[in-house]
């Protein structure tokens, strides 16, 4: 059996903690249950995932990982950080790169990448110029025979490629099709 910690908000009124232990309470204890029970959630239920890389000039590029899904507790969709997506280098801001670190999410979570069914991302270069997309990874490396519908902007002409790589693009918003 558990005992509170607080059995009564007078208690929880009079409580103090400096910013480490505060950091370390909350890294070390609350952090790792709230992921592990967002990872459960992502394992057997379909989510979109959305990510929006910084635009700093360091080598180390920060590329959050932020998920949707509907929360069954909560009766309601709900959007929920998953990782920090980190990547290195003087390719880090590569789609490759990008995709890596996200992949590296899903595999070290064991999350089935099926349960993805909407990939959202900005409109830098590494999303949406030329053939190396990040979202063309994920098509081709994780979805199966799935086919992405992806957002994009109509002064675009790279149409017919985009379509023979097996991704659609459309204004209306990104979609995973069967």
């Amino acid at each position: 059996m558990e005992l509170p910690l607080f059995p009564d908000s007078n208690i929880a009124k009079n409580y103090h903690s400096a910013r480490m232990k505060t950091t370390c309470i909350l890294n070390g204890s609350i952090a790792p249950h709230v992921k592990q029970t967002l990872v459960e959630q992502l394992k057997s239920g379909v989510f979109s995932m959305s990510t929006d890389g910084s635009n700093d000039k360091d080598l180390d590029k920060m590329n959050p990982i932020t998920v949707k899904l509907f929360d069954i507790n909560a009766s309601r969709a709900v959007t929920r950080f998953l990782d920090m997506g980190v990547t290195q280098g003087v390719d880090a801001a590569k789609a490759s790169t990008i995709f890596e670190a996200i992949d590296e999410v899903m595999t070290d979570n064991s999350i089935p990448w099926k349960n993805c069914i909407a990939f959202s991302v900005d409109n830098t270069s590494a999303n949406l110029d030329g053939k190396a997309l990040v979202i063309c990874f994920i098509s081709f490396s994780k979805t199966g025979s799935r086919k992405i519908l992806f957002k994009n902007s109509p002064e675009r002409n790279d149409l017919a490629e985009a379509e023979d790589a097996g991704i659609f693009l459309a204004n209306e918003g990104p979609r995973l099709l069967k």
